[in-house]
């Protein structure tokens, strides 16, 4: 089994913050995706999604609220399971891309 968390930020005017992968990525290039990633060995969902938040945007979430839980079968890597938070977006806080 696989599983990740994904991160949804809405700011005030009820607008969402979505990624644009770049080409150096082997899921999902050039497409527009939410952030996130994979839960480490060891890592709680809750680890997962501050080390994530923090990796990609340098943001910390205030109030992250678990959205669903989605489970998948993928013919190669098995059952794939997708925790989605989301939080409204801390507007006193500088968002800096550093993955994606």
């Amino acid at each position: 089994m696989i599983e990740g968390v994904t991160f949804v930020l809405r700011n005030s005017a009820n607008q969402f913050l979505l990624q644009l992968r770049d080409g150096n990525t082997t899921r999902h290039p050039h497409k527009w995706c939410f952030f996130g990633g994979s839960i480490e060995l060891g890592e709680s969902q809750a680890q997962a999604l501050k080390r994530e938040v923090f990796e990609e945007l340098a943001y910390e979430m205030l109030n992250p609220r678990l959205l669903a839980k989605i489970v998948l079968t993928d013919k190669e890597k098995g059952e794939v399971v997708y925790n989605i938070f989301a939080d409204n977006y801390d507007e006193t806080q500088k968002l800096v891309l550093g993955e994606g």
